[in-house]
């Protein structure tokens, strides 16, 4: 089950980048095009208790999952509103 997502939308106005953390603590992330939801990729990176081989890939994504809730405070005009 997703507990926290952040999106962005692009700067070129073509797309939007989405991360997402469940339950388990794993990360997802995925791009969509011109908020039509339709995903392009998505992927999921675990825990290392769940099976995780991508410790690095998966912090990564939480610090861009920080770096997107930074920027959309900062400047909420790209901010992707899930409700």
């Amino acid at each position: 089950m997703i507990i926290r997502q952040a999106g962005r939308g692009g700067d070129d106005g073509g797309g939007e980048l989405h991360v997402y953390i469940d339950d388990d603590g794993d990360a997802h992330v995925s791009v969509t095009r011109n908020r039509k939801k339709h995903v392009f990729q998505s992927t999921e990176f675990c825990t290392l208790r769940g099976g995780g081989r991508s410790k690095n890939t998966r912090q990564a994504l939480l610090a861009l999952f920080a770096a997107i809730e930074a920027d959309n405070s900062a400047d909420p005009g790209a901010a992707i509103n899930f409700n």
